[in-house]
């Protein structure tokens, strides 16, 4: 059975207040925290490529929501390529794994114990991981895993899919010559 996300993540809403382990927590209007994090997303000027652990069960599908629900959704596909999630990516690597959870995977190939289920926290330990992985030589494996969406069963934007077709039509030249 999954766990309360207060067990998980130590957070609740009361009145509409974020605490965190009881503790208040300063928040930020939803569709001000979306165009920022699209504002950041846009500032490495290419399209990224999100990386979470299960983030095609758990993250995906809640951004997707909160951005169609804020009419946000064309935006950030504009600033983000795709989604990959290492869960999946795990499994492939290391079939002989019984856990694929991030906290054991973390423990097995980093030796360390860490914050789970805080986002920063999380994100630095799953660069660290992937690091430790080097799947230079296990492209073939990877690259299928990885969502060229945006966001998990979303469409691809016009401009991406342009720009796609041409990189397409690039490489079958360059194959063919």
């Amino acid at each position: 059975s999954a766990e309360c996300p207060l067990f998980v993540t130590g957070f609740t809403v009361r009145d509409g207040k974020l605490f965190c382990h009881e503790d208040l927590k300063a928040t930020t209007p939803l569709l001000e925290a979306l165009q920022s994090f699209i504002a950041f997303l846009s500032s490495f000027r290419r399209p990224v490529l999100l990386v979470g652990h299960n983030a095609r069960s758990f993250d995906a599908p809640i951004l997707s929501r909160v951005l169609t629900q804020s009419s946000l959704l064309e935006p950030f596909r504009e600033a983000a390529s795709g989604t990959l999630d290492t869960l999946p990516v795990s499994r492939e690597l290391f079939p002989d794994l019984q856990n694929h959870r991030q906290e054991f995977l973390v423990r097995r190939f980093l030796n360390k114990q860490y914050g789970a289920h805080n986002a920063v926290e999380d994100a630095k330990v799953l660069q660290e991981l992937f690091k430790h992985w080097d799947i230079q030589d296990q492209t073939s494996k990877v690259c299928p895993l990885i969502s060229i969406t945006g966001v998990s069963n979303l469409v691809i934007s016009q401009k991406q899919r342009k720009e796609l077709s041409q990189e397409n039509e690039k490489e079958n030249y360059r194959q063919a010559c």
